[in-house]
């Protein structure tokens, strides 16, 4: 037995190295082809012409395209190699299935079918589920019956299973359509990686076969199975049964494996029923997988509003009170949108992140709901560019979601988390908020800082009309304040004389369960990497006392106060333009890249070359430090970690224990797609992570946030 278990961890080891390696070498060359197409397709010299341009799109699409099918493949290598984590959250089944009806209606129209949602009276409101992976699973059912269909509908309807299912208290999810229909001999064939029911060079459909075997395996880890009846040139019923509650803690997944004994295409089977279910096989424990961004196909989000109550955006200009509602299920939207008019405020709707990025732009909203999960952008990018923006990013934005999300919104500067389902109640207390918001009320800030002349400056800087601050000096002093009154904000020192800042921030974290208050640690404390960790969990910001502290300071007091940057002080005003200018902070900046691949050094130099800056080019990690050791004027470094000889983590380790090089900004570049290589990066001293395939806008926005530096505040 030990000899047996040592084998499938020394198995299971091996098949994570090669899912890392894999994901470098596809990612790698897949890099440089997004980047300069998208690059060429900007045509930033007005040199190409259309046909030109357009080419270079198409090129830049089939690169997005081929990230799919790199993805699919991961997924199903995680999945046999027990690297997939699933993360449970209430459903809102009405806003679930909502989602999806959105999500293929416009696909739908163009097909000229009919897409029919159903769900029984009998359905619970909730369930508790991984919604990523079961909207997987869902979407892929979906995809296939749309791609097989011509002509008639597609049905999706929700119902309680009977009691023959998995477990008396289980779900169904039943995708039928009028399709083509699947051959009994072939029925087991699909649900076999790379395989499909016409698997002929000269196939009418195309695909990889792999959207039914991943669909299998991830109904298996949910806990269930997919059933399938078929009738060639009728149809097919896909069957989706799940459990309605799904635990996951301390729990480790079995995966589906194929039955080696089986060879599907000599099997036929004599009922038209089958059923894709995980077959038995060793426990393996699960890892983290990297959340999807966004939902592919984009909602037409003008079409979809048109199906709500008519909202107010003839009505409404610019900067009146309203709300923006960025939700993509119909139901939910209405809802939303009746309670806003009953308190008084002009709402609009939008469907699709994108397009409600661009609305909120636009109108300039009191506020804005916005749910995470959206076709185009998902809600987190939302928040992220909007506050980044002069013009928006004092927007109070509300995220609505499940409760695991909260503390990810509050860190991007979100007003308040709306936990679904969404009731009267909670909005009752949104609106207020946004009516002391937007009303002028005065923001309560504390400083907990025990040096009185760092406090004062700290608060002389600050200071306002608007703005009440109040002092403290010890880390008692501080918890009785916020025990007895409220604040919107608490800037924090590490070092207290009577208990750590760590120790004081936990003790505030275990007090504001519902509401967390917003805290931005300024410290001149040397941080280890346990400190940074724990500051990442349950600190919003860390700004270090480095003598370019100022701006940064100003920055983060106005965004989670929520304060309009042209009713700010004349003297905060300037030193947030300098810090958000985006072409003066590139200027006179070098940056050096560290690669061995000259496809991803000629790729990264013509983009960072079209914005000013001067290139230091390594491409070993021997290289970098002869460099850095001869020459040492380089601002940042862009370190790839997959190189031969000295990889990039023991190239970042070799740099921090130079004592002029601890402080510079190294940003990882990394093409592996495991959710636990960004620790492993920032563990080794990295500043920053970034995946491949790079996006330029990601880059840039990177690259600016680490290359600022602003006047001081303090001597310290």
């Amino acid at each position: 037995m030990d000899l047996k278990a040592k084998e499938l961890e020394t198995s299971s080891r091996y098949k994570s190295e090669f899912l890392a390696n894999m994901s470098h070498e596809l990612r790698t060359p897949l890099n440089s082809l997004m980047i300069l197409s998208k690059l060429l397709a900007e045509n930033t010299e007005g040199n190409l012409t259309e046909k030109q341009i357009e080419f270079a799109t198409l090129i830049s699409v089939s690169g997005l395209e081929l990230l799919d099918l790199i993805n699919d493949i991961l997924d199903m290598a995680k999945i046999e190699s027990g690297k997939l984590h699933l993360e449970t959250e209430k459903i809102d089944l009405k806003c679930f299935v909502g989602a999806m009806e959105s999500q293929f209606s416009q696909m739908a129209a163009k097909k000229d079918l009919d897409f029919i949602t159903e769900l029984d009276d009998d359905v619970p409101a909730m369930i508790c589920s991984d919604p990523h992976r079961l909207g997987q699973v869902l979407k892929n059912l979906l995809s296939n019956a749309f791609k097989f269909t011509e002509e008639g509908n597609i049905h999706l309807r929700v119902s309680v299973a009977s009691s023959d299912a998995i477990n008396d208290d289980s779900l169904k999810f039943v995708v039928s359509d009028t399709g083509i229909g699947i051959p009994p001999e072939k029925q087991k064939l699909i649900f076999t990686a790379f395989q499909q029911a016409d698997g002929t060079t000269d196939r009418r459909y195309g695909g990889t076969g792999l959207g039914l075997s991943i669909s299998r395996k991830l109904a298996g880890l949910l806990g269930g199975s997919i059933v399938l009846t078929s009738e060639v040139g009728q149809g097919s019923c896909f069957t989706l049964i799940v459990p309605l509650s799904l635990e996951t803690d301390e729990q480790i997944w079995q995966y589906p494996q194929e039955d080696p004994q089986e060879d599907p295409q000599e099997d036929p089977q004599e009922d038209q029923s089958v059923q894709a279910q995980p077959a038995e096989s060793e426990p393996v424990e699960p890892s983290s997988q990297p959340e999807i961004l966004a939902r592919e196909p984009k909602v037409n989000s003008a079409q979809t509003t048109e199906n709500v109550a008519h909202d107010y955006r003839d009505r409404i200009s610019k900067g009146d009170k309203s709300i923006l509602i960025i939700e993509d299920d119909l139901g939910c939207a209405g809802f939303l949108l009746e309670l806003a008019r009953d308190r008084g405020f002009g709402a609009i709707v939008d469907a699709d992140g994108t397009s409600g990025l661009q609305l909120a732009k636009d109108y300039l909203p009191s506020a804005i709901l916005l749910d995470i999960r959206l076709p185009g952008l998902n809600g987190m990018e939302i928040i992220s560019r909007l506050k980044e923006g002069f013009d928006t990013r004092h927007i109070p934005v509300y995220i609505m979601s499940g409760a695991e999300r909260r503390d990810d919104a509050i860190r991007l500067g979100a007003a308040g988390f709306l936990e679904k389902p969404i009731t009267a109640d909670s909005m009752s207390r949104v609106f207020a908020r946004v009516d002391d918001i937007t009303s002028g009320r005065v923001s309560n800030l504390l400083i907990v800082e025990d040096n009185e002349s760092v406090a004062d400056s700290t608060k002389e800087l600050l200071v306002d009309d608007d703005v009440k601050i109040t002092l403290a000096q010890s880390g008692c002093e501080a918890l009785q304040l916020i025990e007895n009154g409220t604040f919107d904000c608490i800037i924090l020192d590490l070092n207290l004389q009577d208990m750590s800042g760590l120790e004081l921030l936990a003790k505030i974290r275990h007090g504001d369960d519902k509401e967390r208050i917003p805290v931005l640690v300024f410290t001149g404390k040397e941080l280890t990497n346990e400190e940074r960790t724990l500051l990442d969990k349950h600190a919003e910001r860390v700004i270090a006392k480095d003598g370019k502290s100022a701006a940064h300071l100003v920055d983060k007091v106005a965004l989670f106060l929520h304060r309009v940057e042209k009713d700010l002080p004349e003297a905060q005003r300037k030193m947030i333009h300098m810090l958000y200018d985006r072409e003066a902070i590139l200027h006179d900046k070098t940056v050096m890249i560290v690669d061995d691949d000259m496809r991803n050094v000629f790729a990264l130099a013509s983009i960072l070359e079209s914005k000013g800056l001067t290139l230091e080019i390594a491409r070993s990690g021997a290289e970098c430090l002869d460099k850095l050791k001869a020459d040492g004027e380089v601002d940042l470094i862009l370190m790839d970690i997959m190189m031969p000889e000295m990889d990039g983590y023991e190239v970042i380790e070799r740099i921090r224990q130079q004592e002029s090089f601890k402080d510079i900004p190294i940003i990882a570049l990394t093409a592996k797609a495991m959710k636990e290589d960004r620790a492993k990066c920032i563990e080794a001293g990295a500043s920053d992570y970034l995946a491949k395939p790079v996006q330029i806008e990601k880059l840039m926005s990177t690259l600016r946030s680490w290359l600022y530096k602003s006047p001081s505040l303090v001597e310290v």
